[in-house]
């Protein structure tokens, strides 16, 4: 028998192969997603713009609704936020699809008025006036004796706080003391001393 007869069978699965193989490499050349690049990220925003619509005649959650579905009929609307206080949308579209005026007709359609809103102007912040140091105020520290409870404290506190010339009192009972500030013009550490002994208790050198 001629050896070629014997291996003729072989040779249509050989051909099938190739083709095959030829056939899977051309089909994964094709279905290469190179042209996802064009639907990137930063292509889709490029082709947002966004606009605030000020409205009018809206009163109710069914007013809202309403403009939202008008607004979202138009194609190239990619977003559209309807709140009802303050009565505005704020929609972000493509400018190639879509436009203003086809917003404003479409909320004017389902019953309302709109316009543009206009855009507002920061105030530029105000300049707080520098605080100035408080003249002839002193402070002085008190350490007292005889405190024995929150009421003690109380008590030197508003005898303190109705002395004249006295700015801010801060009485605690750990440490026992009575932090003072106080216009000197007016009384002095002998003064203040004296009014806590008036009040019952013992001013500690």
């Amino acid at each position: 028998m001629d050896p070629l007869q014997k291996t003729s069978p072989s040779r249509p699965l050989f051909v099938w192969g190739t083709v095959l193989v030829a056939f899977g490499g051309a089909f994964l050349l094709w279905s290469t997603p190179w042209t996802k690049t064009f639907a990137s990220p930063k292509h889709k925003a490029a082709q947002h713009t966004q606009v605030k619509i000020a409205i009018t005649g809206m009163h109710c959650g069914g007013c809202v609704e309403s403009i939202t579905g008008a607004l979202k009929g138009i194609a190239g609307v990619h977003k559209a936020q309807v709140t009802l206080e303050p009565q505005q949308a704020i929609v972000s579209y493509d400018p190639k699809k879509a436009s203003i005026p086809q917003m404003i007709a479409a909320i004017e359609k389902a019953g309302y008025k709109a316009k543009i809103a206009p855009k507002t102007k920061q105030a530029p912040a105000k300049k707080q006036p520098e605080a100035k140091p408080a003249v002839g105020v002193q402070a002085i520290t008190l350490k007292i004796a005889g405190m024995s409870c929150g009421g003690c404290v109380a008590r030197i506190t508003e005898a303190l706080q109705k002395t004249a010339g006295v700015v801010n009192v801060k009485v605690s009972l750990q440490p026992p003391q009575a932090v003072v500030s106080f216009q000197s013009k007016k009384t002095d550490s002998k003064k203040l001393a004296q009014v806590i002994r008036d009040a019952g208790y013992r001013v500690l050198p």
